[in-house]
């Protein structure tokens, strides 16, 4: 699919007709200086099918390997229309998040939160626990 996954982070569900799918991604994104030939050397390893160039214009995808059902397609199917539709609200809400995490990772650093004690209470299931031997309190430094 040719789409920047990015921008569909921001929402659970994607509703097509009187269905609603749930969508869960776990995205990030990683620069390198030549997608193509890294694409390359994953390619030949893996065995991988070619994938074919895209329209730029609208998302789009393909079916890679085997004859899936229409009724299979039908999230993804929605998912490519709802970025087609949205593709300006998208980016606009990705690049809000990103700015509301920046400014809250600034404020984090110029007012951090204070340090807390933390009193963390055991049981030992070893012999020596058993036997009620108990280790010398860590000393915070």
């Amino acid at each position: 699919m040719n789409a920047n996954f990015l921008w569909l982070t921001g929402f659970a569900e994607v509703e097509a007709g009187d269905t609603i799918y749930s969508l869960l991604m776990a995205i990030s994104s990683t620069e390198v200086e030549n997608p193509a030939e890294i694409a390359g050397k994953f390619r030949s390893d893996s065995g991988a099918p070619e994938v074919p160039e895209f329209d730029d214009s609208q998302a789009s995808f393909v079916v890679a390997e085997g004859t899936p059902l229409e009724e299979d397609l039908a999230p993804i199917r929605a998912l490519v229309a709802l970025y087609n539709k949205d593709k300006e609200r998208l980016r606009l809400a990705y690049q809000g998040r990103m700015e509301a995490a920046a400014e809250r990772e600034r404020e984090l650093r110029l007012n951090p939160s204070a340090k807390k004690n933390i009193i963390i209470r055991y049981w030992r299931t070893d012999q020596a626990g058993q036997a009620g031997i108990n280790p010398k309190a860590a000393e915070i430094r």
